[in-house]
């Protein structure tokens, strides 16, 4: 498992907190989806945290 230095969280994902304070990860609509996936996979070097294989790139899904 690989240790994983986070960023400051997406400002799509901020707004939506702010806004819906209650809400959980099935709530999100699809563009706050795309943005956090796409900033992990970036965060985490484009690995998987647990087995560190190659995880494709979000924007190619």
């Amino acid at each position: 498992m690989i240790v994983v230095q986070k960023g400051k969280e997406p400002n799509s994902l901020l707004a939506f907190r702010k806004q819906h304070p209650d809400a959980d990860y099935e709530d999100m609509p699809t563009n706050v989806l795309k943005d956090v996936r796409s900033q992990m996979w970036e965060e985490q070097g484009h690995l998987c945290a647990y087995c560190m294989k190659k995880i494709d790139d979000p924007h190619d899904v």
